[in-house]
């Protein structure tokens, strides 16, 4: 064939030679178009793995980059007793690749349906053995339904979940022997739910493929860092393209098993400065049109190790405009745009005695305007999606407006931005037609393919003309036949502004939400059967009609709304009858007066369908203030030692519940000379500005009282006195309205001097007193409390008094 393209093409200029048949045009497509063709080119059928594969002879499959897969199950059990149902949880495993990887995602793809692993949650454990976090979009109100347990294939010892609930078994047990070294794996947990359509769902994992070797990490190889070829321990996670093609070149081992592509090939096989340039290409950020940034070129892939190692490198270099080459055994490779021109050529280097051959006018039939195709798209579940055509306007110009289009399969390529930049450079790069073979001389036998040359012809009207050469080939007459083709080095570029928007798609059911119930819920008093408010309690109410037919009983739940503690929940069965008042009156020895609530509550069904709760912040109720009663205290039951004295104010009680404050203050005092007159007699001091309160039934009374005393004697005499004392009672009277009776409600009493034996003597005493005692009853409107402090002084001679200044506040709670 190469003979037959090459005596069809008239020489451009000089005599045609038969030397041009050993070279002939088309082999300038081995380095230059030969991305189109490997892009387009029919190959074995790849893709993402959506469905576990079964049985013993399928074959392994590595994954490189972040790829989904629903890997090969290898074992299934069951165990437990959830919710009383005999070996209630179901259980899988699937080995996911071959090799180990360096992560999972916590997204999972649930029956082609996006979904993700709770990270946050507590991991599902039996006997102390964890077997994995729950599915998000399986539960049961908050119950788990599903759990996954990821091994990245780092195990050196038998999964102890499995162990533990299958071990022991009779038939197939998991036993310790069963590691699974080197091989990541996906265990599987579900619990029957009757309520569900399936219990059991297929599951799709993204695992980050295989740790990788990369020599420009490696400074025993021309690069800087730890990585050793070899040394798996120094490898790490890469989605490079050519990082990933230079794995396969070399070799995929599995310790010191040898698995896939090259055996070992030594790195002197490998030109490390294109090998370098072409990572550093698809390292590079490329700024999208939503202001963030990507990496030019990425890859994620799952391959069998049956695939031929040079099909599964095609698709590599599909995804990044890549182009590999062989020269005298050395490997270079090139990514996106043409190198920079090694060397300059004009008319006057071509060998004028050999003719140039050119194929300057091709068939209308291998020249397309537009590229269409797909690529693998990870919202998608890592399906393939197809990306809008990508057309060359100047071209579908000259083609009259008729759109010739060649379709590209990018199955390595995860970036629909990605696979446009890919698309464009392949359909300016297809309009690169002139193509030639030149004869120069033995200097160009230092060209490789993959070279660029630049061309300034005076002849065909070349100004800088950009080739790229494919093969080179030296003649018996040492002579250099190169084939060459047109490129050109703007053929990648790409801008902001050359991004097509694009959407993804929602794979799987829609499926309809639970039902959720409309109810009010507010505060109510409990009362008892006089009708008086005794405690606060919760509502909920609701209009029932025919369309709660399926409507069993009514579940709630009641939290603190602050801290979020669940306080009460319950179940009413009466709620949705149709006698019936469709409320619940919610009790609780935990509420508190005042204090602020969240309440859900659900629909429990006559069948088995799904119904939802409704939302915390929809159920906000604060309770009503309903102080105690005289009911709930015992008279005398508390006293001084159980009211502390920071206990009551406004920080410690709230506002709303101090109905009443009033505050008394007063003071007298009295004296007296004559001893024999006075001694025994009795006096009172009455505090003055005592305050008449509004009586209710049940109210609590506290009196707070501060009182200064002083006391004093005195004897002129030569000698001490004989006996004296100074004692007092301090006393509470109640007075209702409209009596004159003053009732005495409490007393305390007050020593102020006890028979001191000195000419003289003088103290000062202070007394607090803080008691709480019932209030009266209902039939007297208005009640006043007032203080009587009542001195009995005694002495044999000379003269003695007392003093006293008190303050007192009077606090009580209303009904």
């Amino acid at each position: 064939m190469v003979a037959a393209v090459a005596t069809a093409i008239a020489p451009i200029f000089g005599a045609a030679s038969t030397t041009v048949a050993t070279v002939g045009l088309y082999a300038a497509t081995t380095a230059a178009s030969y991305f189109v063709q490997q892009a387009t080119a029919p190959k074995p059928e790849s893709g993402t793995k959506l469905q576990a594969s079964f049985g013993g002879a399928t074959a392994q499959s590595i994954i490189i980059g972040e790829k989904e897969t629903a890997g090969h199950w290898i074992y299934a059990g069951s165990w437990g007793r959830p919710n009383k149902t005999p070996n209630g949880y179901y259980v899988r495993v699937y080995v996911l690749s071959a090799v180990r990887v360096t992560g999972f995602k916590s997204t999972v793809w649930r029956d082609n349906v996006k979904d993700s692993l709770d990270e946050t949650a507590s991991s599902g454990i039996v006997n102390g053995k964890t077997f994995g976090k729950p599915v998000v979009g399986l539960k049961d109100g908050d119950e788990p339904q599903a759990w996954i347990k990821f091994l990245d294939g780092t195990q050196t010892v038998a999964d102890d979940y499995l162990v533990e609930v299958f071990g022991g078994l009779a038939s197939r047990p998991w036993t310790a022997a069963m590691i699974g070294r080197g091989r990541p794996m996906m265990i599987v947990t579900e619990r029957y739910n009757k309520k569900a359509p399936s219990s059991t769902h297929n599951f799709t994992a993204v695992p980050q493929g295989m740790p990788l070797y990369d020599w420009r990490k490696d400074s025993t190889n021309g690069g800087s860092g730890s990585h050793r070829w070899g040394d798996e321990s120094t490898y790490e996670y890469s989605a490079n393209p050519f990082v990933a093609a230079y794995n396969i070149k070399r070799g995929i081992y599995r310790g010191s098993e040898w698995l896939y592509g090259g055996r070992n090939w030594p790195a002197r096989r490998f030109d490390n400065d294109s090998w370098t340039a072409a990572a550093n290409v698809c390292d590079e950020n490329v700024t999208l049109a939503n202001g963030s940034t990507e990496k030019r070129c990425r890859v994620g892939m799952e391959f069998n190790l049956s695939e031929e190692p040079l099909t599964v490198i095609e698709r590599i270099l599909s995804a990044c405009n890549g182009r590999l080459v062989e020269s005298g055994g050395i490997y270079k490779v090139y990514a996106g745009a043409i190198p920079a021109a090694v060397v300059s050529i004009t008319d006057d280097d071509i060998v004028i005695s050999q003719g140039v051959s050119g194929d300057m006018f091709p068939g209308r039939e291998s020249v397309y305007n537009s590229v269409t195709g797909s690529y693998c798209e990870p919202e998608n579940g890592g399906q393939m999606k197809a990306f809008k055509r990508r057309t060359n306007a100047d071209q579908l110009a000259a083609d009259n407006g008729q759109i010739r289009a060649i379709e590209m399969t990018l199955d390595y390529c995860r970036s629909n931005t990605q696979a446009q930049r890919v698309a464009r450079f392949a359909v300016n790069d297809n309009l690169r037609l002139v193509k030639h073979v030149i004869p120069l001389p033995a200097w160009a036998r230092k060209l490789e393919p993959g070279d660029v040359i630049n061309w300034n012809s005076t002849r065909l009207g070349y100004v800088n003309k950009k080739f790229i050469a494919g093969d080179v080939t030296l003649g018996n007459d040492g002579i250099v036949w190169l084939a060459i083709r047109e490129a050109n080095p703007n053929d990648s570029d790409w801008t902001v502004g050359d991004e097509d928007p694009y959407t993804v798609g929602v794979y799987g059911d829609i499926v309809p939400s639970s039902q959720t119930f409309a109810a009010t819920v507010s505060a109510i008093n409990i009362r008892n059967n006089a009708g008086t408010p005794r405690r606060p309690g919760i509502r909920i109410a609701a209009t029932v009609d025919a369309d709660d037919v399926d409507c069993k009983a009514l579940k709630y739940r009641v939290r603190l709304k602050d801290t979020g503690t669940i306080i009460a929940k319950g179940r009413d069965d009466d709620f949705f009858d149709e006698f019936g008042a469709n409320t619940i009156d919610i009790a609780h020895a935990a509420f508190l007066p005042g204090e602020d609530y969240q309440v859900i509550y659900k629909v429990i069904p006559y069948s088995d369908r799904a119904t939802g709760w409704s939302a915390w912040g929809a159920g906000n109720v604060t309770l009503t203030n309903v102080p105690f009663a005289r009911q709930d205290i015992a008279q005398g039951a508390i006293g001084n030692a159980e009211i502390d004295t920071d206990a009551v104010t406004t920080g410690n009680i709230r506002k709303n519940q101090i109905s009443q404050k009033q505050a008394m203050t007063g003071s007298a005092g009295g004296s007296f000379t004559n001893a024999a007159k006075h001694s025994g007699d009795d006096f009172v001091i009455q505090m003055n500005g005592a305050k008449s309160i509004n009586n209710e039934n049940g109210s609590l009374i506290l009196v707070d009282v501060d009182i200064t005393l002083a006391a004093f004697y005195s004897y002129p005499g030569a000698s001490g006195p004989i006996s004296r004392y100074a004692e007092g009672t301090l006393t509470l009277y109640r007075q209702d309205a409209g009596s004159t009776k003053q009732t005495p409600i409490r007393s305390w009493k007050v020593d102020a001097v006890s028979k001191q034996k000195k000419n003289t003597y003088s103290s000062n005493h202070t007394l607090h007193i803080k008691e709480t005692f019932a209030g009266g009853d209902a039939s007297v409107a208005t009640v006043r409390y007032f203080l009587k402090l009542k001195w009995k002084c005694q002495c044999t001679m000379g003269s003695s008094g007392v003093s006293a200044n008190a303050k007192m506040q009077v606090y009580w709670n209303r009904r």
